[in-house]
């Protein structure tokens, strides 16, 4: 009988993946080269297909405009990405731009500083980066690069079964790596709390193959330890993250070493696609 294969794809959004992208991940494009080859060869052997997609508002928690000084000044945008600390909001030297908004939670000076309270709880963190907007909804660099979405499409034609596109990162309160769930879920909103439902498909597999996984740093970070953490240790071993499909955005890169240090310890392994 043979494994019941998964395949698991991250943002591979053009943002993300063309050197002209919004958020442009150094080696992305050729991540997505040699993923594509690598898809290509083993499409027939492939079940069941989940492609994570970044889909923001410009007004973003992650990009300049959400937030202000008293100056009326929005964060550079520079790399590696501008830092703002819980004890910035608690002394309001970054704030909210919304002024009058109030949902189910309350006023959103109330959920900017429970969402940097909860941060530092849940992660032992105190920062949050901002980034250049990108992955806008609408625009053009949220889009699947072409060729993968071409061999997407004709996985699709050929075995008829169909994508599992999860789009992340439409709530503009919360900052989304994760493919599962959001790093502080809106309690008032199922998109960001954890994807039971995902996480149950892919249990089922026998192997998850990690590949074209934008950027590691981030996202597939994210993604990753969120699996690992709702899987039981022989679950874990099921994962395979293919290293030469990968790319970490500038200046981060030592989130990547401790992730793969962490994911490594915990039963996941890791391969390149000429060797699989």
């Amino acid at each position: 009988m043979s494994d019941n294969i998964h395949a698991l794809i991250i943002d591979p959004n053009k943002d993300f993946c063309d050197p002209n992208g919004a958020l442009y991940v150094p080696g992305s494009e050729k991540d997505i080269e040699r993923g594509v080859k690598f898809l290509r060869k083993i499409l027939h052997k492939i079940d069941d297909i989940h492609c994570t997609i970044d889909m923001h508002h410009n007004l973003d928690i992650s990009h300049p405009l959400y937030w202000m000084n008293s100056k009326g000044e929005h964060p550079p945008i520079q790399s590696p990405p501008y830092i703002i600390t819980l004890d910035d909001v608690k002394n309001k030297k970054w704030f909210p731009t919304i002024r009058g908004y109030k949902d189910a939670f309350g006023t959103i000076d109330e959920w900017t500083l429970y969402y940097f309270e909860q941060l530092e709880k849940k992660y032992g963190k105190t920062q949050h980066m901002i980034f250049n907007p990108h992955c806008l909804i609408g625009s053009d660099g949220v889009q699947i690069v072409p060729e993968l979405f071409e061999v997407l499409c004709e996985w699709e034609n050929k075995y008829k079964g169909f994508v599992d596109y999860v789009v992340k990162g439409t709530n503009f309160k919360c900052e989304h790596f994760s493919g599962l769930m959001a790093e502080v879920p809106d309690p008032h909103d199922m998109t960001t709390q954890l994807n039971k439902s995902l996480i149950n498909t892919l249990k089922v597999a026998d192997k998850i193959l990690m590949v074209i996984l934008e950027a590691e740093t981030h996202c597939v970070r994210a993604t990753v330890m969120d699996i690992i953490n709702n899987f039981s240790e022989d679950e874990i071993k099921k994962l395979i993250l293919f290293e030469d499909t990968t790319s970490r955005i500038p200046g981060c890169e030592q989130l990547a070493e401790d992730f793969r240090k962490e994911a490594i310890s915990k039963g996941m392994q890791i391969t390149r696609t000429t060797d699989y």
